[in-house]
């Protein structure tokens, strides 16, 4: 099981573990932003991420683009509709790493991660 990745950008946030953070944001029915590409591959490892999850990536404030998770944790750009991800298929750490997420990334299925995370924080119990 284990605890999930947290650095400064959850604990500046107010928040003593990614845990909280993310408790916080499905009771505010909103979806959890992050930073950096530990936390997706934190979230991956813990099976919180699951294939077919909507991922948004965000640079100065504005939605950017917009990958879906395949079975072994890659994004694959969705390149149809208004936010369209690069063509392809990448490693997270190509995707979820500097300026192309200088305003963070999220997930963007919170019903997916509220399912997932009840029966994860359950388990851990």
């Amino acid at each position: 099981m284990g605890k999930l990745y947290l650095d400064d950008f959850v604990i500046e946030k107010g928040f003593t573990s990614t845990e909280e953070y993310i408790q916080n944001c499905l009771d505010e029915d909103r979806a959890p932003n992050f930073n950096s590409v530990k936390y997706y591959q934190s979230l991956w490892s813990h099976g919180l991420i699951k294939e077919w999850f909507s991922i948004r990536t965000s640079d100065a404030g504005m939605i950017d683009r917009h990958y879906w998770v395949d079975a072994e944790g890659n994004l694959v750009g969705a390149t149809e509709g208004p936010y369209p991800g690069e063509e392809g298929t990448f490693k997270p750490e190509e995707i979820l790493s500097g300026k192309r997420i200088s305003s963070g990334w999220t997930i963007e299925s919170t019903s997916g991660l509220s399912y997932l995370f009840r029966r994860w924080t359950g388990e851990r119990k």
